[in-house]
């Protein structure tokens, strides 16, 4: 995000072709993802996509949770596509910071609009 990588955060390519298997990855401290369509199987289905990538780790029993910061428009609002072709091909999302962040584990309709953020983060 701003040219730096963002660890750590789910990728998921959903196929535009109704009833296809989505891809998910996560990447790692340089921004590096690979995708797995099933479990122990790489790769994406052939064709184009519609692309999620969030930061938000619930905390779950461990306690350990992570916000979202990644702004609402490459997540639950997403604006990123991607044409997956056939072989092994490398796809970078240029990010930006700004603009809407939702927090998923939170309640939009609460008084303090917690959650949502008009000045993003890095």
């Amino acid at each position: 995000m701003d040219g730096k990588p963002v660890p750590d955060a789910a990728i998921v390519f959903t196929p535009k072709e109704p009833g296809a298997t989505a891809s998910m990855g996560q990447t790692d401290a340089s921004g590096k993802y690979e995708l797995y369509y099933s479990r122990g199987n790489k790769g994406a289905k052939i064709g184009e996509h519609s692309v999620t990538i969030n930061s938000f780790r619930d905390a779950g029993e461990s306690g350990q949770g992570q916000k979202e910061s990644i702004p609402a428009k490459y997540n639950v609002k997403t604006e990123l596509t991607a044409n997956v072709a056939r072989g092994s091909r490398k796809i970078d999302f240029d990010l930006k910071s700004g603009g809407e962040i939702i927090q998923p584990n939170e309640d939009p309709g609460s008084s303090k609009k917690k959650g949502r953020s008009t000045t993003g983060c890095g």
